[in-house]
Order: C-alpha cells, then structure tokens, then sequence
C-alpha cells in the first residue's frame, strides 16, 4: 500500500507513480485503516529536513497488519537532511519493521522562503526524477531495502536541533493574505489538506493549524494569495504532471 501525503502534488505524483508500477493502491494518510497485506510505502514532502510531524503522528496512529515492513520516500527540493535516522526511530516506537529511506529531488515549491522554478524547468526536473522512482519501485517489488544516505555532522544539524527551531519560527499561516485578484472562488478552501481555511466575508481565513504546504498559494487560480512581502513575484508552482505507468 502507497500511502501519501502532498501539498503541491509532488509527493502525490511519485506515490501513484509508484502504484502504477507496483500495481498497489494509494490513499492519502489521513485515511482511517491502512491495513494491508503488502509492506506500506509512506510518501511525503520533507518539511525542515525530516517528514512532517503530523505525518510522524499519524504513523504512530494508523492500524498496521503483518507484514508491517515500511518504506520511506520523501520527495525534496535538495535534501532531506537526516530524515533516515528519525524514520528508524519512528518505526521503532511504532512497531514497524523498517525497510529504508529515499530522496526524490521535485521541483522546490516553498514559496514563503525559495523561488520555485519556471514551467519549464521545472517539468524537466520532474522528468530526471522518474529513472529514480522506478529504481525505488524496483528495489522494493523485490523485497530490498532502500539505501539510507549517509549522514553528514550538518545534516545531524539540520533534522536535529534545526527542525524545531524552523517550525517556531517560520512554520505558521499568520503571514498569508489575499489581493484585490481574489473572486471568492472557494479552491483554497477546498484545496488544503489540513481543513485549515474558512471564508470569512468572501475572503480565505487562516485558522493556526497550517503546515507550510503551499497547496493554497501555489494553485490558487488567479494568483491572488500571497505570503506576507516573500512571495510577492515568485513563480507559483503546483505538479500537474501526470504519473508514471507500468508499460
């Protein structure tokens, strides 16, 4: 089972990508059971150098049935820091035999902080991501565990004492707002995995439970959200790729 979480459809593409190949199914983590009698391939961003931590907790949540092998592939815009050594000890204290971590190098779209790439770029970096998606499919049709990337002092750094310092900092919806391009259209509403926005007098209303995802700025049809003065001019960038299938 393919079991995934994504903002702005990056982790959404390697996950079916992933299904397709490996001929299981897909469903988003917040679904109730992820009982399955196949090992479960969690799919996710990587937020501050390791897996999203609701993502974490709802992993130690979920209903899991033998064989409780787990794989981790974690999509990037460079690195996932030491995200191998967290999700070993994830599965540990949830029970999880676990079968290895794998970066995805997707096209950056944390607006808030980077500048996401053109179109153009950016599908040509999705296209250089899909001999690595089918090598991770391969490896893990044959039973094999993913190669952990070694880990350096700066990426210890990073996953490490970073990662809560960057979620107090910088992890919060206070600093989104609309302009005057916004037509009360409802898709940021329908759009955020996280129930997190309202309308509120025709305009989106952030209420404290975001994630960073971008969902609601990188797809907003008229471009009308935006993120404090940071994003003002970048390229907005949401994957609308369509997966990869089994030939």
């Amino acid at each position: 089972m393919i079991v995934f979480f994504s903002g702005t459809n990056n982790s959404a593409f390697v996950a079916r990508s992933l299904a397709n190949l490996l001929g299981d199914e897909c469903v988003p983590v917040f679904s109730r059971s992820l009982c399955n009698d196949k090992p479960i391939v969690f799919v996710c961003p990587t937020y501050c150098w390791r897996i999203p931590r609701f993502f974490s907790r709802l992993i130690r949540k979920a209903r899991l049935i033998v064989p409780k092998q787990a794989y981790f592939v974690q999509t990037c815009g460079s690195e996932i820091g030491n995200s191998a050594h967290c999700n070993r000890k994830l599965c540990i204290s949830a029970g999880l035999d676990y079968k290895g971590t794998a970066a995805v190098l997707m096209p950056e779209n944390y607006i808030a902080m980077y500048d996401s790439p053109s179109l153009e770029e950016a599908h040509r970096i999705v296209e250089r991501s899909k001999p690595a998606i089918i090598d991770i499919a391969n490896r893990i049709s044959k039973g094999l565990v993913l190669k952990d990337e070694r880990p350096t002092l700066w990426f210890r750094f990073l996953s490490g004492p970073v990662n809560p310092l960057f979620y107090f900092f910088f992890v919060r919806d206070k600093a989104f707002w609309t302009t005057d391009a916004c037509v009360s259209c409802t898709h940021c509403q329908k759009v955020c995995p996280m129930k997190n926005i309202s309308m509120e007098e025709g305009r989106p209303a952030w209420h404290g439970k975001c994630v960073s995802c971008m969902a609601c700025i990188a797809s907003c049809p008229k471009k009308a959200i935006e993120y404090g003065k940071k994003s003002k001019g970048r390229t907005r960038y949401f994957n609308y790729e369509d997966p990869i299938r089994r030939v």
